[in-house]
């Protein structure tokens, strides 16, 4: 027996030990300070050294009751240094530590307010917390909090009065939340964090924000796993520095924009980098925001209703898969300086745009992937633009291409490219509903398509085509022969 007790000790240490070490594991990079200057990506990654505290430091249970009726499990609760401090039915941590949470606060709030060295880790274990008027959760001032989702558990925070949160949960389009007290000066969040913050576990996370975002850091986010609900009147999640997601599910309905980082003070900031993750977003604005750059290496991203569905400075996509709906542009790389740039090397994409479907302000460059783009039926917008007013290019090196959609403003991919392509322009639109279809002269087929709305243009570009030979574009009753440039 009491070898059974040693290893359950044992296994416990080991996982308090992960899970500190997976919170300074998420943010490899500290920031500069906030002068404009870049931040040392390599010699600034936290170490296994630095990990915060002692390998062997117990568990505190914090289990949540309303009315004033928190109990508060540790070791020794005799020492002042156990770390939690209660005031009615708010409950603040206030040191370094692991720190179990379960129960209910129907009107209150559990806050973090550490040594600015502190790491704290915060498993939710089962735990519901409602405010009506401020966040849920509030992390004042620690180094980083890692919020850890334990298995096969349900947590639940939200924010505002009740009718707000019943409206948020019965409301069936982000449109209509858009604009409602989501002004560039609202501040909160139902998780509301002016350090950085962590997400992890396997368990399920669901946040109701009726004050402003749904979860948001002033700092940096990093996410690892777990299962997040969010509705929000505002943003849905928000790191303010930066973004980084690595897998999770998430659900996010928002009035604003489902993911953002929006700081420009420095390189590495304003950034949003997705590698993993399953996410299904209805947002009233950008579904994936960024002031800087927007890197999407790998996961499944459905957007079914936004505005733009993708948007940043400098936008790169590698891999996943990404399915859009916009009532404006697909994906917009977007601003001035530093020149835009959109660039796709992998992945699998298809954008169902009213406005441009790929949209640069500067250079828009395909390397890879399969691109299917159902574009505007609009005339003033055109399933591919690019910044060429601005000395920016169009070019395609590899991938294949399906561009669709109106005529009026439909550009194509530039001379100087690599792979061939062409553009067609038909006599008469066709409709929505109609079979598309493209092949070589030998009748192999190359793409397929039915399209969903009406349009005049045609751009293809795919590794199989071959400069100054000719292929047979049908669509509906029109059958066109195009030859490849």
């Amino acid at each position: 027996m009491k070898k059974n007790l040693l290893l359950i000790l044992l296994s416990c240490i080991a996982a308090a030990f992960v899970f500190l070490l997976a919170a300074r594991v998420f943010f490899p990079q500290r920031r500069g300070e906030k002068t404009g200057s870049a931040p040392e990506k390599e010699s600034a990654a936290f170490s296994a050294s630095e990990t915060s505290p002692d390998r062997e430091e117990e568990q505190i249970t914090i289990l949540l009751k309303s009315g004033g009726g928190t109990e508060i499990t540790a070791h020794d609760l005799q020492k002042e240094s156990h770390g939690v401090e209660k005031k009615g039915d708010i409950i603040t941590i206030t040191q370094k530590g692991r720190y179990r949470i379960q129960g209910v606060l129907e009107e209150g709030q559990l806050r973090v307010d550490a040594g600015k060295q502190d790491l704290v880790v915060l498993i939710l274990a089962g735990m519901e917390i409602a405010n009506t008027k401020e966040a849920a959760i509030h992390v004042e001032q620690a180094e980083s909090v890692l919020l850890f989702l334990e298995e096969n558990t349900i947590n639940q925070v939200q924010s505002g009065n009740k009718t707000l949160i019943q409206n948020l949960i019965q409301s069936e389009e982000a449109q209509s939340l858009s604009g409602k007290d989501n002004t560039e000066d609202a501040k909160g969040a139902a998780i509301y964090a002016k350090d950085d913050l962590a997400l992890a576990g396997s368990g399920a996370l669901k946040v109701v924000g009726g004050v402003n975002n749904g979860i948001h850091t002033k700092k940096r986010l990093a996410i690892e796993d777990g299962n997040l609900e969010v509705r929000a009147l505002n943003h849905g999640i928000k790191g303010k520095d930066c973004v980084t997601i690595k897998g999770g599910s998430f659900l996010i309905f928002c009035g604003g924009s489902a993911l953002r980082s929006d700081d420009d003070t420095g390189e590495g900031y304003g950034e949003v980098e997705i590698t993993g993750g399953s996410f299904s977003i209805r947002c009233g604005e950008k579904g994936v925001q960024a002031l800087t750059a927007l890197r999407f290496l790998g996961g499944n991203l459905e957007v079914s209703e936004s505005y733009e569905g993708m948007e940043a400075n400098q936008v790169l996509i590698s891999g996943g898969r990404i399915d859009i709906s916009a009532r404006d542009d697909g994906i917009n790389a977007c601003g001035e300086t530093p020149f835009p740039n959109l660039v796709i090397s992998g992945g699998e994409i298809h954008i169902n745009a009213q406005g441009d479907g790929l949209d640069s302000n500067g250079n828009l460059s395909i390397e890879g992937g399969t691109t299917l783009i159902d574009g505007p039926e609009s005339d003033k917008d055109g399933p591919l633009d690019y910044g060429n007013e601005n000395g920016g290019v169009c070019l395609i090196s590899g991938g294949t291409v399906l561009a669709i959609g109106s005529a009026g403003m439909a550009q194509t991919f530039g001379a100087a490219s690599s792979q061939p392509s062409f553009r067609a322009i038909l006599d008469s639109p066709y409709q929505a509903g109609c079979a598309l279809q493209i092949s070589d002269k030998q009748g192999k087929l190359l793409i397929q398509h039915q399209t969903i709305k009406k349009g005049a243009s045609v751009v293809f570009s795919s590794p199989e085509l071959k400069t100054g030979e000719a292929y047979l574009l049908e669509i509906g009753d029109e059958k066109v022969s195009v030859t490849a440039r």
